[in-house]
């Protein structure tokens, strides 16, 4: 009798231990669609293993989004509504993980804010390919390392720091401000109308090929003589016709 019992929870063990490995590697491989609700302006995430995300794109309205680094191996991706019901959508295919709140379905009667936080956690050098779009909100991006970025808002704020950019990255603000400090980037082009643009850059700009337009352009807090030149190093292009655009070097290290 003793033996049947154990036999009956060993199977029914090894039967819910299947089921669990099935449901992780369906969360893993397969595609994924969900939208997910917030009660009572309470934030809600998701978690997603590193392994099965390459790329994520963000297809905000006027959100503001901060990127930072995640206290654990997974992605984590964070909504954080100030009004009850609000949802997001978001869906993972083929190692593109994409969140929508354009076309957020909400509860019946609810108006989203125009300011929710979305946070993005990403484990250290993961390399991920960050795409985000948003109207008037900020992107602020701290301490991470991406493959690349790519970065849109119309009238809002860009803020990069202690980050790290490996390939070829941009940023598109229409008009608004971008700030850059304690970044290295290979290959950098900042796109905007009119906008106040604020650089620390990862090296001196005589070693860097670089191509500069705007109405004020200021080396060290003063004014840049010669705006483009093209050798072998990194990339730095800006474009910024009604704007003005402020690089400071860094500092020389004493006996280096």
């Amino acid at each position: 009798m003793k033996k049947i019992v154990v036999g009956i929870i060993v199977g029914a063990v090894l039967i819910g231990a299947g089921f669990g490995i099935g449901y992780f590697w369906r969360k893993s491989s397969e595609p994924v669609n969900k939208i997910v609700e917030s009660k009572q302006a309470m934030e809600v995430y998701e978690e997603f293993p590193v392994s099965t995300v390459k790329k994520i794109h963000l297809q905000l309205k006027n959100e503001n989004v901060k990127v930072s680094l995640s206290d654990n191996k997974y992605i984590r991706l964070v909504y954080q509504p100030s009004t009850d019901g609000l949802t997001f959508k978001y869906s993972l295919n083929a190692g593109t993980l994409t969140m929508d709140v354009g076309e957020v379905e909400v509860s019946s009667g609810i108006v989203p804010n125009q300011r929710e936080m979305i946070y993005l956690y990403l484990p250290k050098n993961s390399a991920i390919d960050l795409k985000i779009e948003t109207g008037s909100g900020f992107i602020d991006i701290d301490s991470v390392s991406l493959n690349s970025l790519d970065a849109k808002t119309q009238t809002g704020l860009v803020s990069l720091s202690n980050s790290n950019l490996i390939t070829a990255s941009s940023l598109d603000v229409s008009s608004g401000k971008i700030f850059q400090h304690q970044v290295t980037f290979t290959d950098l082009n900042i796109t905007t109308k009119s906008s106040s643009i604020y650089l620390q850059l990862p090296q001196k700009l005589e070693a860097m090929s670089y191509s500069l337009a705007g109405t004020s352009i200021l080396l060290n807090h003063q004014p840049l003589e010669v705006t483009s030149q093209t050798i072998t190093g990194n990339i730095l292009k800006i474009d910024d016709p009604n704007g003005t655009i402020s690089l400071t070097e860094p500092a020389e290290t004493v006996g280096g």
